[in-house]
């Protein structure tokens, strides 16, 4: 019972955060820093996500057996 009342909890936090991080990201202000943010990217933040994301199944696929 507990653990139910505390999932939701999260589950209800983490969801109200991202509606407001949504709403904050429509304003100019957050258009305006999304739009520094994702000019900022570059190769070297993203070339890893492959090899990690092959490493994170292979963890998450080993722990489900």
């Amino acid at each position: 019972m507990f653990s139910n009342l505390l999932t939701f909890a999260v589950l209800a936090f983490v969801g109200v955060r991202l509606v407001t991080g949504l709403r904050t990201s429509r304003s100019a202000q957050g258009r305006h820093t999304v739009g520094l943010i994702v000019r900022g990217l570059r190769w070297r933040h993203v070339w890893p996500v492959p090899f990690l994301l092959t490493v994170v199944i292979a963890v998450a696929t080993l722990v489900m057996r």
